[in-house]
């Protein structure tokens, strides 16, 4: 078997108290978890909560072929260690959990909740899935489904409140095609300048990456999971939603506005991976995150709303 090098890190979004996520890794497996901010934050202590959840995930890993079976088990150890700090709420596992680890020739990936996960390929194409829910229910509002609503017996009222669907996109080809250029320094001006410059770059990854959805519901799909064969990836990956929250700030003629940058514009920066020594991982996300060197996020203006975690198995060699 290819030696395998698993790795994980977190960074803190621009609008939060405290980090909501968390991440570890070793060996062969990686598992991650982002606390609701929505359901309460640090009201609720859902930084315990992501970290409780990686722990009861890390436990029953071995069994998370069988997902029933992962959910009921994690469900329960979390509970339990829930009970051991008297002064912090169930709530507080309102939280996503995405896990990925090596069973036989293959990488098991699931994500309970939202998120984006996937693999590079040996041959330079990317797999690429992100998983966001949509509005619904009767507060025509979207919410992930997380593993709480399952155990604590919440899934009616989850459902009555929003729908519980969900669409999972699919991208596919060459993340780092030379075909798409890079972003400008700094965003148009004119609202119409910057309305072609986006259609163009949906032109421009259209080109180059395949783009296909979709839609799942919770009451039949409760998890989604992938399967990525370790002799045609060199390496897969788990990042939480917080990787689609980049945004720029755009000046116009009367201020500035927010604007959204495309998540594969924001993959093909922090996945852009060289070296996969130890801490390889926490090396890209000290680089991109935290220094003002060309084409990082800092250079480029680039912030996160969001918290950001991530986990990386490297598979070994490309071609």
């Amino acid at each position: 078997m290819i030696p395998m090098i698993a790795e994980s890190g977190f960074e803190i979004g621009s609008t939060h108290e405290v980090c909501e996520d968390y991440a570890i890794g070793k060996d062969d497996w990686t598992i991650l978890s982002d606390g609701c901010s929505n359901g309460g934050g640090p009201r609720i202590h859902t930084d315990w909560g992501s970290r409780i959840l990686c722990s009861a995930g890390l436990q029953h890993l071995d069994s998370m072929t069988n997902m029933q079976m992962f959910m009921t088990a994690v469900g329960s150890t979390a509970r339990t260690q829930c009970q051991v700090f008297p002064l912090i709420p169930e709530n507080c596992l309102t939280a996503t959990l995405m896990g990925q680890k090596r069973f036989g020739d293959n990488i098991h990936q699931f994500c309970i909740g939202d998120g984006i996960m996937g693999g590079k390929r040996k041959d330079g194409r990317w797999k690429i899935h992100t998983i966001d829910f949509l509005k619904g229910g009767n507060t025509d509002r979207k919410a992930p489904f997380y593993l709480k609503y399952k155990f604590c017996d919440e899934v009616k009222t989850y459902l009555d409140m929003f729908g519980g669907n969900y669409e999972v996109t699919t991208y596919f080809g060459k993340l780092l095609s030379p075909d798409v250029p890079d972003y400008p320094e700094e965003p148009p001006t004119e609202n119409d300048a910057w309305l072609a410059f986006q259609a163009d770059r949906q032109a421009q990854w259209a080109q180059t990456m395949t783009e296909t959805a979709k839609q799942y519901n919770v009451v039949e799909s409760p998890y989604f999971e992938a399967e990525f064969p370790v002799d045609e990836y060199e390496f897969t990956f788990q990042i939480s939603d917080g990787g689609e929250s980049f945004r720029w700030y755009r000046k116009t003629q009367t201020g500035r506005s927010k604007e959204e940058i495309h998540v594969l514009d924001v993959l093909r920066i922090m996945l852009n991976l060289q070296n996969f020594s130890p801490s390889f991982l926490r090396r890209a996300i000290n680089w991109n995150f935290k220094t003002h060197r060309k084409g990082t996020f800092l250079s480029r203006g680039w912030f996160h709303e969001d918290d950001v975690s991530a986990g990386v198995i490297y598979c070994g060699e490309s071609e």
